[in-house]
């Protein structure tokens, strides 16, 4: 069993004084209403790529339109007219995030209050700022494990998300994610784990602990750890070394030097070497 430490090429950016105050409240003021007549004057607004554009933004509470075009595979410029429609249709909230290192500032998509009431979904908890933050990260993770890879055309087989993955592992392991991969060389199911490199050590040594209670057991099954830098990647190594439980669990022997994509960069993950 490994643990693989995979570090995000840039630091996490901090958001702008602006946008920590307005980024909640721009969701609210943005949705249109659910009930205006352009939603029940198209019936057949809800194809199946617009139903699996909501299905993943109300899985992973946010996502970028980069983000829903990697998962659900269609051309950028496609998932921008969707994604456009259905928030004109109150089905989707959106805001502008802070700019990235470079490019334009790319929009997050939600679901709205009303989209919830009317597909059926009973999570109304609202992320602040951070937890925002956090889950377009993960998001992002995701979407780079699912590009693309070689000869591998569709190396993501199955995705969980927070909500469905904390049912599938025991010893009170509630990863951000669980990613099935299958690839010509082989195949592994990854539990994600994105550092935003806030968490302290007794945290981060009860999440290792856990893991491996509960991944011991699970041939195949690794450990993915998403973090900020390299200084937190070599951070999280020594302590990983440093813990006698682990030791005969290999805590970390390879790296991503480049990140799974950080708001909507372009760039795949590039293995590099022990």
């Amino acid at each position: 069993m490994h643990a693989v430490i995979v570090p995000q090429k840039h630091k996490k950016h901090k958001l702008e004084r602006r946008s920590e105050i307005d980024l909640v409240n721009a969701w609210r003021v943005a949705g249109r209403s659910i009930d205006s007549p352009e939603v029940h004057e198209s019936q057949a607004l809800l194809r199946v790529r617009d139903r699996a554009i909501l299905r993943i933004v109300n899985r992973s509470k946010a996502a970028t339109s980069r983000q829903l075009s990697e998962l659900v595979r269609a051309h950028p410029r496609k998932i921008q007219e969707r994604t456009l429609l259905l928030w004109r249709s109150g089905y989707l909230e959106r805001t502008t995030l802070p700019p990235a290192h470079r490019g334009g500032s790319p929009l997050a998509y939600r679901l709205s209050t009303a989209a919830r009431l009317r597909l059926g979904y009973r999570d109304r908890r609202t992320a602040g700022t951070n937890e925002l933050q956090h889950r377009l990260d993960t998001t992002a993770a995701v979407s780079a494990l699912a590009r693309p890879y070689h000869t591998s055309l569709y190396p993501m087989q199955a995705w969980l998300t927070e909500s469905m993955a904390r049912r599938e592992l025991s010893h009170g392991v509630e990863p951000d994610s669980v990613v099935v991969l299958q690839h010509p060389a082989g195949s592994a199911v990854l539990c994600l784990e994105v550092d935003e490199g806030t968490q302290h050590l007794p945290t981060i040594r009860h999440k290792l602990l856990a893991c491996r209670g509960a991944l011991s057991q699970c041939r195949g099954w690794q450990l993915l750890f998403v973090a900020p830098s390299e200084a937190r990647v070599a951070w999280l190594r020594r302590q990983a070394r440093a813990m006698a439980e682990l030791r005969g669990w290999e805590p970390g022997c390879r790296a991503r030097r480049s990140p799974p994509a950080r708001l909507g960069s372009p760039r795949s993950p590039a293995p590099r070497g022990r």
